[in-house]
């Protein structure tokens, strides 16, 4: 085999691989890119209601976390997990802005 043939072979390898979806990374995105579409609806708080009585509560799986705030709390007694879900709703805004301008250069 010439180097030429075995270099189109290897390239050839490549690009067939490449149909071959990651799932794992894909199942990731899709629930990342749903609950920032659905915070409204998916969100088990309100993202900028203050409770200081519940401030720096810490996530379920630490010691003295709840199930009630998922991710904790934060300084203001705001909950983590419902400020993330509306938060990505900006990043994929910039994101989706971002590749569009792109494209169109």
């Amino acid at each position: 085999m010439t180097m030429l043939a075995s270099a189109a072979a290897r390239a050839h390898g490549v690009v067939g691989s490449a149909r071959h979806l990651p799932l794992v990374p894909l199942i990731i995105l899709f629930v990342l890119v749903v609950s920032a579409l659905f915070a409204d609806i998916l969100a088990p708080h309100d993202p900028l209601k203050i409770n200081l009585s519940n401030s720096l509560a810490p996530p379920f799986y630490h010691d003295g976390g709840s199930i009630t705030y998922l991710l904790g709390t934060d300084e203001l007694g705001r909950d983590i997990l419902s400020r993330l879900m509306h938060g990505g709703r900006v990043s994929l805004l910039l994101a989706m802005s971002v590749i569009l301008i792109g494209g169109g250069i």
